[in-house]
């Protein structure tokens, strides 16, 4: 298993893939939902590198995914703090 970088123009994404067939599949659909998350549609894209990816891209991913998951638990404790204080308030009333 390889982790092929696959592009459109102007994003990327780095897959988990066995060969370039999946890889194109896998990046298509990650950037599918990239692009999707992004611009609230459905777009058309087109794939236009798969290549192996340099270390530093691998390691900006690797950031990437670290400072994901450090401000998802920072969203989830606000949210779990906002839910309490609304509690709180509601068993003032």
């Amino acid at each position: 298993m390889t982790t092929p970088y696959v592009a459109t123009r102007a994003q990327y994404v780095l897959v988990e893939a066995a060969d370039e067939t999946e890889a194109t599949s896998l990046g298509q659909a990650a950037l599918q939902a990239l692009y999707a998350a992004r611009l609230g549609k459905q777009v058309t894209i087109s794939i236009r590198t798969i290549r192996p990816p340099t270390a530093d891209e691998i390691q900006l991913q690797h950031w990437h995914n670290q400072m994901s998951a450090a401000e998802a638990v920072k969203r989830a404790r606000r949210l779990a703090g906002a839910s309490r204080t609304q509690q709180n308030t509601d068993s003032c009333i």
